[in-house]
């Protein structure tokens, strides 16, 4: 458990983790933030694998540069659970034609809920995502704003997840998304499994994003991704997003002190 902010004043972070031995325990932020640190290792994230039995709850990670082959914000490879979770720092991966780089976990196997990342996620390899690369789990309440740049042509790319061959529920991405000349590029998904993945009541704005396209969910309007009623009508009072007019929702961990989307009308 965490009691204070860390500053690691630009030092190098070593990653916890590893292929060998995943994290399974419990890490909780206790609402406290890991700051102004940098990575750069060929899997690089501040966590590297989180198991089955591990979990990371209500951690902020900011202005902590991720920069190697196969990159993450927070986590490279999840298979546990992660809550209550954001992460702002830039992102890149640095390996051609292979190379992943994602705002928040690049492989999620377990599950994402109410978390958020708004760093700058770009890569000229297999792909990029604003918030995970790829999507074999759960997401559920989440959302990416940081813009997200492919430069390989055989890429994907997508606001919030590049490939999907799992479940995302109430998300948005809001970022710009460039995929320079690739074939998969959406607002919110790249590419979508359309035996396995699945996309509920999810959004991506298509005037901020630059795409009018997606592998799954539905393209919005700057003005409708800022109207309560959009939210309300998709059923997000049942998650924890606040929201008032005039800006997309937010989470109700972040404080804003916004009130809860309402319930949908008869």
């Amino acid at each position: 458990i965490m009691t204070a902010d860390i500053d690691f004043d630009g030092a190098d972070l070593a990653p916890v983790g590893s292929s060998a031995t995943y994290f399974n325990g419990i890490f909780d932020g206790d609402g406290h933030v890991l700051r102004n640190g940098q990575v750069n290792v060929q899997g690089a994230s501040p966590f590297v694998y989180v198991g089955t039995g591990g979990t990371i709850r209500d951690l902020g990670v900011e202005e902590v540069m991720v920069t190697g082959d196969y990159a993450a914000g927070l986590v490279f490879w999840n298979e546990g659970v992660i809550l209550d979770c954001y992460a702002t720092g830039a992102v890149s991966s640095t390996y051609d034609t292979h190379g992943v780089a994602a705002g928040l976990v690049a492989a999620n196997k377990g599950s994402i809920t109410a978390c958020y990342a708004a760093g700058a996620v770009s890569g000229s390899g297999a792909g990029v995502g604003g918030l995970v690369f790829l999507n074999e789990g759960v997401i559920l309440a989440c959302y990416a704003t940081g813009a997200v740049t492919l430069t390989y042509t055989s890429g994907v790319a997508g606001g919030l997840v590049a490939g999907n061959q799992g479940s995302i529920t109430a998300c948005y991405a809001t970022g710009a998304v460039s995929g320079g000349g690739a074939d998969y590029v959406g607002g919110l998904v790249g590419i979508q499994d359309p035996a396995t993945g699945t996309v509920a009541d999810s959004f991506w704005d298509i005037e901020t994003s630059g795409q009018e396209g997606s592998g799954g969910g539905r393209g919005l309007t700057s003005a409708q991704m800022g109207t309560v009623y959009t939210f309300q009508n998709a059923g997000w009072s049942a998650y924890p997003w606040v929201m008032q007019d005039g800006a997309p929702p937010r989470l109700d961990w972040e404080g804003l002190g916004w009130p809860a989307i309402p319930e949908a009308g008869p």
